[in-house]
């Protein structure tokens, strides 16, 4: 029995250091580096719809998509073939490739045949 609860106790304690280690390198990434604002759109729609950008080149990039309604996520794309590298939940995503790619930004209305806004903002992290 002691070994097993040493076993979900080491267990627990690595997931708590992971999720610290996450937010850590989060924020450090924010602090170390500049944002050049290179995509800026805002706009008031209705129903589900998509918001996907044109080809962005190689680097590091931080995206923020904000929505009165919900976003219900963010898709990297790759540029030539539009098929799907990774998704995200959240709407603030730092992501570096050394590839060019797209993102795809889904959002959805809080309430059905309801206006909302929607907007997505694309920087550049450029090191300090």
């Amino acid at each position: 029995m002691g070994l097993i609860k040493k076993l979900i106790i080491g267990f627990f304690v690595l997931l708590i250091v992971g999720v610290a280690f996450t937010f850590g390198i989060y924020h450090y990434t924010l602090a170390t580096h500049e944002k050049e604002l290179i995509i800026s759109q805002s706009e008031t729609v209705n129903g589900s719809v998509y918001y996907t950008s044109a080809v962005i080149p190689t680097g590091k990039y931080f995206i923020e998509a904000e929505s009165s309604g919900v976003v219900e996520g963010v898709q990297i794309l790759k540029a030539d073939t539009d098929e799907v590298v990774t998704e995200f939940e959240s709407g603030n995503v730092i992501y570096s490739s050394a590839n060019p790619f797209r993102i795809r930004i889904q959002y959805n209305a809080p309430n059905p045949n309801e206006d909302y806004t929607v907007s997505v903002k694309i920087y550049r992290l450029v090191k300090k």
